[in-house]
């Protein structure tokens, strides 16, 4: 070959190889863009990998979280609400430090409820559709005074910091104490360490639960300490395209050897303090009237726990499956779909909900009663407008 065509053909080569490097770094740089400068006019492609999930799972990564933090407007950048370096974030009802309830001094002499739990537990809708609403206006309301307990965004690690420190404020009043978990996801939350906001980190070791230390409360200062870790967005846009969230074999041992030992120390926190107590088990739509396979690890490892330590279990499936008759199509008038619900409980589904925490509270939980949702199905809830009401 002679020489000018041997650098005609290395010229066209270099020239390919520059090309495809300069593409290459275009498109790094335009999902960059996409991400972190929202202000830049992109169209439906912007939108499309603005998403933070094309890049990391919120299920296994900090990164996820990060990039929506970093997404949020400037304003928006906030601390969690009630920032504490023990449990993260303690929401708008419980005082960080503390962890005193704003509704303490509404208990009197009634038997003591406290509900732990993340944003099922919590309530997200009205005031008067949240558990202890419900309860305060129930037949059970001149016995019982629910604290609910619940925090929106909490996984089985914080429930566990809370529930070890708060106890120590009601040790005089012997209380009914509820542990509570979504079953779809809630377990996944304990191997991160941002979520929304910076979060404890727990690790097993030796067979103990051992704390990361104190929680850096302050956001920005979080994340300019512990920046992302992807180096290179386009990377991670065709990995999760070819393989989205294939399961790390990792991470998904950790989480259930973490969990479990988290479960185990509940357990032994109440019992410890020879409390009453019990475990319910919420569920979003899609795992509502069967198991979701996705998190169907989550719902075996609890149901272990619970039969290896004689931990009474109350799951709402069964009171949320009588209430539709099994169909989809009237699961769905269960929960709420677009803000502010956002596929949590609407009023109506947690009217249903609390019929398993009446069951608890009853201590029967080998036969369920379902009577009272079988006079809602009839009548509707009570604030329904329903003509039949009342009858």
């Amino acid at each position: 070959m002679s020489s000018p065509r041997r650098r005609k053909i290395r010229n066209a080569l270099l020239t390919s190889i520059v090309g495809i490097l300069v593409a290459l770094l275009g498109a790094e740089l335009t999902i960059r863009i996409a991400l972190f400068h929202p202000g830049v006019p992109l169209g439906a492609l912007g939108a499309s990998l603005r998403d933070p999930g094309r890049y990391s799972d919120g299920n296994s990564e900090d990164d996820y979280w990060k990039i929506a933090w970093l997404q949020r407007a400037p304003a928006a950048r906030t601390d969690g609400p009630g920032a504490d370096p023990i449990v993260g974030w303690t929401g708008p009802s419980i005082a960080p430090g503390t962890y005193a309830h704003a509704q303490e001094g509404q208990v009197g002499d009634r038997q003591l409820v406290l509900l732990f739990g993340d944003s099922f537990a919590y309530g997200v809708g009205r005031g008067q559709d949240r558990f202890q609403a419900i309860l305060e206006r129930s037949d059970l309301g001149q016995r019982y005074a629910l604290l609910n307990y619940g925090v929106g965004g909490y996984g089985p690690d914080q429930v566990y910091l809370l529930l070890e420190r708060a106890l120590d404020r009601f040790a005089a009043r012997d209380p009914i104490v509820i542990v509570s978990l979504l079953m779809e996801g809630d377990m996944e939350r304990s191997v991160l360490s941002f979520r929304s906001w910076p979060k404890p980190r727990l690790d097993l070791v030796n067979g103990a639960l051992v704390a990361r230390g104190p929680v850096e409360t302050n956001a920005a200062k979080y994340i300019a300490e512990h920046p992302l870790t992807i180096r290179s967005y386009l990377w991670r846009l065709f990995r999760y395209r070819r393989s989205a969230f294939q399961l790390d074999e990792r991470i998904e041992a950790e989480k259930q050897s973490l969990n479990r030992q988290i479960l185990i120390e509940i357990e032994r926190e109440l019992s410890r303090r020879k409390l009453r107590h019990f475990f319910l088990v919420f569920h979003n739509e899609r795992g509502a009237l069967k198991a979701f396979e996705r998190f169907a690890w989550q719902e075996k490892l609890l149901h272990d726990v619970c039969a290896e330590l004689s931990i009474p279990l109350v799951d709402t499936r069964t009171y949320l499956s009588f209430a539709a008759d099994g169909r989809p199509e009237l699961c769905a008038q269960l929960y709420g779909h677009g803000e502010p619900l956002n596929g949590h409980h609407s009023a109506l589904g947690n009217l249903v909900c609390f019929e398993a925490i009446r069951q608890g509270l009853s201590g029967k939980f080998d036969a369920p009663d379902f009577s009272r949702i079988e006079k809602l199905k009839q009548d509707g809830p009570p604030d329904s407008g329903n003509p039949k009401q009342g009858k």
